[in-house]
């Protein structure tokens, strides 16, 4: 799946050779803002429940309060050269460096802004502006598929209702805007990246993606994630399609694992509830094994999943489609010290 935050060539899914109405624009139209405005909002991290909620299990994510993604827009007059159409108004910082953006990219991040504007009364969308400098700025770990996109998109809509002069949007309301524009980039989604980020807390995600449901999960006792990067990366829709054959090939063996995978997961949004962390931590222990035994992780992630345990985490396991990529820690306190001792 394409994701603007990973790449600065052309973005996948293709994009229409319709005419661009954000190509240019007369200058005597009215601004958006007459100052600095900006929103943002959180990555995610799979805490259960990956894989096995493709096919219809209940799967449970954790906002990461300390990836952020902030979309700003600023007076056309703050910069030396102002902005001449939308498509070009765009900039992205990853990490305190410049990321350039590829025309099909900047397109689309343009179609984002004009149906979050739209949905947020705006009757014209962008067409009905001039345009002015907006800037993507992210801590997100290149390719690291913790909710980048997702979090572009709730951000964008934020910053339209803000625009507009809306008041808050529910968590229903949200989540249905937001993952229209999350669809401009990926097609049909998950839909978790896009309710964990404009939760900002836990969400429990159940049944497959054409009708999954969302809804907000309320923990009774604090808790601390640690990622861990591996630095591996492996396609999500590879790692999918393996899994999907080797059920094809062992569906026995297969879904009683999926079966027993969305059984934890429904045992950890019980114990979350009543506050039982160590109980939350065997969980993961147990859905590493499995997620393991399907093939799913990685021997960097196997080691980094142990590393954890060895560090104090009550539980640790792979988090995300597998192949590579992140290992997951759940500590009672903060684990300030863990990323002195990890490699």
């Amino acid at each position: 799946m394409a994701d603007p935050l990973r790449q600065s060539g052309s973005v996948g899914g293709g994009v229409s050779q319709r005419p661009n109405p954000w190509a240019s624009l007369p200058s005597e139209k009215p601004f958006l803002s007459s100052e600095r405005m900006s929103t943002e909002a959180p990555g995610k991290a799979i805490l259960i429940g990956e894989h096995s909620v493709v096919y219809g299990h209940r799967a449970i994510a954790v906002a990461l309060p300390n990836l952020v993604l902030r979309v700003s827009i600023a007076p056309q007059d703050l910069v030396a050269e102002g902005a001449t159409s939308w498509n070009e108004s765009w900039h992205m910082v990853c990490d305190h460096q410049v990321r350039p953006l590829a025309p099909e990219t900047r397109e689309m991040l343009s179609r984002c802004l004009d149906v979050a504007l739209r949905d947020s009364g705006a009757a014209e969308g962008l067409a009905a502006f001039s345009p002015q400098p907006l800037r993507i700025e992210s801590n997100f770990p290149a390719g690291a598929g913790l909710g980048g996109s997702a979090a572009l998109c709730v951000a964008t809509l934020r910053l339209a209702h803000q625009l507009m002069g809306q008041g808050p949007l529910d968590f229903a309301q949200g989540l249905r805007r937001a993952s229209r524009l999350d669809q401009i980039f990926h097609g049909t989604a998950s839909g978790i990246d896009t309710a964990t980020s404009f939760c900002g807390g836990l969400i429990s995600a159940q049944g497959k993606v054409e009708q999954r449901s969302f809804a907000p999960l309320v923990n009774k006792q604090r808790f601390f994630v640690a990622l861990v990067d591996t630095g591996t990366r492996a396609s999500t829709a590879l790692m999918v399609q393996r899994l999907a054959e080797r059920r094809r090939e062992q569906p026995v063996f297969v879904g009683d694992k999926l079966k027993r995978l969305g059984e934890l997961a429904e045992n950890t949004a019980e114990e979350l509830a009543s506050g039982q962390l160590l109980a939350v931590g065997q969980r993961l222990n147990e859905a590493h094994d499995h997620l393991s035994d399907l093939g799913l992780s990685h021997p960097e992630v196997d080691a980094a999943v142990v590393a954890l345990r060895e560090l104090g985490a009550l539980g640790a396991k792979m988090t995300g489609s597998g192949g590579g990529g992140f290992a997951l820690g759940l500590f009672r306190d903060y684990p300030q010290w863990v990323e002195s001792f990890l490699p």
